[in-house]
C-alpha cells in the first residue's frame, strides 16, 4: 500500500517546517555530506594501505580456536573476570567482601540479611480449615431460594 501524495503546498509546507532543523542545512537528504577531512600526503598513492602487513603465517580459525591449548584460569584471572563481569560460578556464594570480624556474625556462610519470620508450616491447611478444626469436613447447606 502506497502512502498518500501530497500537492505541492503541502510539500512546501513542509519544507519550510523542516528549515529549523540544523542537520537539513548540513546533512541534506540523498547527497553526499561534504566532510572536508585533511589526510596526510602518502594516503593519495595508489598502494598505500592502512593496517601493520604481516606474513601468512597459519589460518586465524586456528588462532581464535586454539585444539590443543588449555585455558589455565588463576585466581588472579578469576577474581578479575567476575569485577568485569559479574559472572560467578555455579552455586557461588556472591562475596561481597564485608569485615566480618567488625560485626555480630560468626559464621558467614550461614548469614542471611533481613529480618526472619517463622512461616507457617502448614499453610494450605490453614487455608482449607480456617477454623482451625481439622476433624472432618466443614459442613456446608444451601441458603433458600428468596424471591425479590
Amino acid at each position: 500500500m502506497n502512502p498518500p501524495k501530497i500537492s505541492n503546498v503541502e510539500a512546501f509546507l513542509l519544507e519550510k517546517s523542516e528549515q529549523v532543523y540544523h542537520s537539513v542545512k548540513t546533512e541534506p537528504l540523498a547527497k553526499p555530506v561534504p566532510r572536508n577531512y585533511k589526510m596526510p600526503a602518502e594516503t593519495q598513492n595508489q598502494d598505500f594501505r592502512f593496517g601493520a602487513t604481516q606474513e601468512k603465517s597459519e589460518s586465524s580459525w586456528n588462532v581464535l580456536y586454539p585444539k590443543d591449548s588449555q585455558v589455565v584460569e588463576t585466581e588472579e584471572t578469576k577474581r578479575m573476570y567476575i569485577k568485569s563481569h559479574n559472572d560467578y560460578d555455579a552455586g557461588e556464594q556472591k562475596k561481597m567482601h564485608y569485615k566480618w570480624e567488625t560485626t555480630k556474625v560468626q559464621n558467614p556462610i550461614d548469614f542471611r540479611f533481613g529480618k526472619q519470620t517463622n512461616k507457617a508450616s502448614q499453610g494450605a491447611k490453614a487455608c482449607l480449615y480456617p477454623s482451625g478444626d481439622d476433624s472432618g469436613f466443614v459442613i456446608s447447606f444451601l441458603l433458600p431460594n428468596i424471591a425479590l
